[in-house]
C-alpha cells in the first residue's frame, strides 16, 4: 500500500509518503517539513488568518505534486491538529484545502496522542519498560505512557494538553530577549497543567522517548548540523543537562540572533525557546535524566494505522 500522509500542525506542515508491507514494514519514499505558522495570531482573533491558511495551502499544493511523482497514490490521507481545533473558522480552512483536492480531517488531542505513541514506538520495537512518549506540537503537547510486546504497543495512559510552543511563546514571551519573569510564568502555567497528570501515572516510565521539531531541533543544535541530518538525530539521546544548557543559550539570544543558530531552523527560532522551556518542565515533574529523540512520528502512526 503506498500512502501519502500531510499532517498540518500549529507551527509545521508535513508530508510522508511511504510503502507499508501487510506486516506493517514502512518503507519511506519521501519526507518533507515546512514551517508554516498556522496558528500566528490564533490567540488574539480565535481566528485562523488568510496569510496563515494560505502558507499551508502552498504547502500542501506543492505536496501534492509530489504525490503525483510517486503515483498511483492509493490512499491520501490529510490530518489537522491544534490549531485547527481552536480556530473558529476552520470551515474556511476545510474549503480551501477542499479546492485542492483533500478533506480536512481534525483529529481530537487523545487521537493525535495513540498516533504519536504509535509512530514512535514503532521505531524502537526492543525499547523494554514502560515508555512515556512527549510530542512537543505548536498548540499542543501530546504526553502518553505505554508499552510494546512482541513488536506491538500497548496504551496504559494518554492526554493532550492545550501547551504548545507557539501557545506559550504567545501568551507568556512577549520581550526580545524573553526575560526571565516571563519563563518563569512560562513554567509555573506548564507545571500546573501536567503535575495532576505525572503525578497520577501508574507506573514510572522506565524510557523517555521525544518527537517533534523541538524535540529534533535540540539534537541538530548540538551536533551543530549546517545541513540537518536525520540519520544522526534519530535515536540520538540527550540529557537533562544538556537540555538546560541549550536553553539557557538560546533564552539570552534577541532572536536575530537566535536565527543564526547553527543547527535551528529560522523559522523556528521564534518559538524554540517555548518548546525548550515544556520539555524542562516535563523532566523535573517526572525526575528523569535523558531522552531519546525519535524521527518517527504521528506521521508514520498515521501510515501503521491505516495499513492496519
Amino acid at each position: 500500500m503506498r500512502l501519502g500522509i500531510i499532517d498540518i500542525g500549529t507551527v509545521t506542515t508535513r508530508l510522508l509518503i511511504c510503502d507499508v508491507d501487510p506486516s506493517g514494514r514502512e518503507t519511506t519514499l519521501c519526507k518533507r517539513a515546512i514551517i508554516t505558522h498556522l496558528g500566528e495570531g490564533l490567540r488574539e482573533t480565535g481566528r485562523l488568518s488568510p496569510t496563515a491558511m494560505e502558507r499551508v495551502v502552498g504547502a500542501v499544493r506543492g505536496y501534492k505534486h509530489e504525490m503525483e511523482r510517486l503515483a498511483p497514490i492509493d490512499q491520501r490521507i490529510l490530518v489537522a491538529t491544534s490549531a485547527s481545533r481552536d480556530a473558529s473558522n476552520s470551515d474556511e480552512f476545510a474549503d480551501l484545502l477542499a479546492a485542492e483536492g483533500f478533506q480536512l480531517n481534525v483529529i481530537p488531542g487523545d487521537e493525535e496522542a495513540r498516533l504519536s505513541f504509535l509512530g514512535a514506538a514503532s521505531a524502537f520495537p526492543n525499547m523494554r519498560g514502560p515508555i512515556l512518549v512527549v510530542d512537543v506540537g505548536g498548540g499542543s503537547t501530546e504526553v502518553v505512557l505505554g508499552t510494546i510486546e512482541d513488536g506491538h504497543a500497548h496504551i496504559i495512559c494518554r492526554h493532550s494538553f492545550d501547551v504548545g510552543c507557539r501557545r506559550m511563546t504567545d501568551a507568556f514571551l512577549e520581550s526580545d530577549p524573553p526575560s526571565e519573569a516571563q519563563m518563569d510564568a512560562t513554567r509555573r502555567e506548564v507545571q500546573d497543567r501536567f503535575a495532576p497528570f505525572t503525578c497520577a501515572l501508574p507506573q514510572r516510565p522506565a524510557q523517555v522517548i521525544a518527537v517533534a521539531g523541538t524535540a529534533t531541533s535540540l539534537i541538530a543544535i548540538r551536533e551543530e548540523m549546517a545541513v540537518y541530518d536525520s540519520a544522526r538525530v534519530h535515536g540520538s539521546v540527550m540529557s537533562v543537562q544538556q537540555l538546560d544548557a541549550i536553553c539557557a543559550r538560546l533564552a539570552a539570544l534577541p532572536l536575530a540572533e537566535r536565527e543564526q543558530v547553527l543547527g535551528l531552523q529560522p523559522d523556528r527560532a521564534g518559538v524554540i525557546v517555548a518548546g525548550t522551556l515544556i520539555l524542562q518542565v516535563l523532566f523535573v515533574l517526572l525526575g528523569m535524566g535523558a531522552f531519546t529523540v525519535s524521527e518517527s512520528d504521528i506521521l508514520d502512526g498515521l501510515a501503521l494505522d491505516a495499513a492496519r
